[in-house]
C-alpha cells in the first residue's frame, strides 16, 4: 500500500456553506487551492468528494442542480480531473444509504480499491458527520473551520483543527 487519499466534504470545507445550495451561480471556494493541489497530486495523491445533498430528496433541488454546483467548484478550482471519484448521497436517513455520511461504505471501498492505509487517508470536512465518517472509517480526521460548525463544537480528541482547507492540506504535504 503506497497510495494517499483524501476526502473532502464540498459545502462549507472547499465551498462557502449556503444551506440546500442548487444554484451553481452561488457557488464560490474558500480559498485557492490549486498550487497546493498540484504539488500533492504530483506526490501521488488521490482526491475524492463525498457530500450529503438531501434537499433532493427534500425537492428543494434536483441532482442536476448538484451536478452542476459540483462542476462549478471545480471548475473555481481549475484542474481537470481533481477527484478520482465523487460520492454523492441524495437521501435523508443514513440507515437507507450507505453513501451517506456517516456510513463509512465509501471510504473504506477507497482504501480497498486504491490500496491506501488507513493513516494515509485523511477525510476533512466542517461538521460533526464528516469528523463521524473519518472516525468510523478509522482514518485522519481533520475539521476545518470555515464552515456551519465551529472547532469548539467538534468533541473529540482524534482530529486535527485548520482554519480553512488550503492550510489542511499545507499540513497533510508537509509529511510526504
Amino acid at each position: 500500500m503506497n497510495n494517499k487519499g483524501i476526502i473532502f466534504d464540498r459545502d462549507g470545507t472547499l465551498i462557502e456553506h449556503i444551506h440546500y445550495l442548487g444554484d451553481p451561480k452561488k457557488v464560490r471556494l474558500i480559498s485557492p487551492i490549486k498550487e497546493i493541489l498540484t504539488k500533492m497530486k504530483k506526490k501521488g495523491f488521490l482526491f475524492f468528494l463525498q457530500t450529503n445533498q438531501s434537499g433532493v430528496e427534500r425537492g428543494f433541488y434536483s441532482k442536476k442542480d448538484v451536478s452542476d454546483c459540483n462542476l462549478r467548484m471545480i471548475e473555481l478550482i481549475n484542474l481537470e480531473n481533481f477527484f478520482t471519484e465523487i460520492c454523492i448521497s441524495y437521501k435523508v436517513n443514513p440507515d437507507l444509504c450507505l453513501k451517506r455520511k456517516p456510513n463509512p461504505n465509501f471510504g473504506l471501498s477507497l482504501l480497498k480499491k486504491y490500496k491506501i492505509s488507513k493513516r494515509d487517508l485523511y477525510f476533512i470536512g466542517d461538521n460533526n458527520v464528516d469528523i463521524d465518517t473519518a472516525l468510523n472509517i478509522n482514518c485522519n480526521a481533520i475539521h476545518v473551520n470555515s464552515g456551519k460548525v465551529k472547532k469548539e463544537s467538534i468533541k473529540n480528541n482524534k482530529v486535527l483543527f485548520f482554519d480553512n482547507v488550503k492550510l489542511a492540506l499545507t499540513h497533510i504535504n508537509k509529511f510526504y
